[in-house]
């Protein structure tokens, strides 16, 4: 059985990974699509830290640092933060770095995609069919960009 959660394994391919982390932020609030209803609640936020790699075996991309016990969805869950001019100004840094290791018409797989907006970015940027899958997105929510 593989262990996706050993941080010297791809949780794709199971192949020890190189450490080839691309991205790092450190002290991050865990939940970034909570609503929280005061400032010190906001404050008062579980953080974490994220680093991105991939696995030079599949090509697989990463939070080597994710641990699924912090993750809780409850009512407070809002996935759409497209509102924010920050944060969509952190997708399109991400969406370039990511064009560099795509190919024109590649399939790519979100897990987790929540509604959809980083990988409808990564496909218009990339020219790349994008589908992804998140267990927070009920069927009203899903649309033409391959949401499951």
């Amino acid at each position: 059985m593989i262990d996706i959660f050993n941080k010297k394994y791809c949780p794709c391919c199971n192949v020890q990974t190189e450490n080839n982390i691309f991205y790092k932020a450190f002290g991050i609030p865990i939940l970034n699509n909570v609503v929280y209803h005061t400032h010190q609640e906001g404050k008062d936020a579980q953080t974490g830290d994220v680093q991105l790699q991939a696995c030079s075996n599949c090509g697989f991309f990463y939070n080597s640092s994710f641990n699924p016990k912090f993750i809780q969805y409850d009512s407070r869950y809002n996935s759409s933060r497209v509102y924010s001019s920050i944060f969509n100004q952190y997708l399109d840094q991400i969406v370039e770095h990511i064009s560099t290791f795509t190919s024109k018409n590649e399939n790519i797989l979100e897990l987790g995609c929540g509604d959809g907006e980083f990988l409808k970015k990564l496909c218009q940027k990339c020219s790349v069919q994008g589908f992804g899958y998140d267990i927070s997105i009920d069927d009203s929510e899903k649309d033409s960009c391959n949401l499951f």
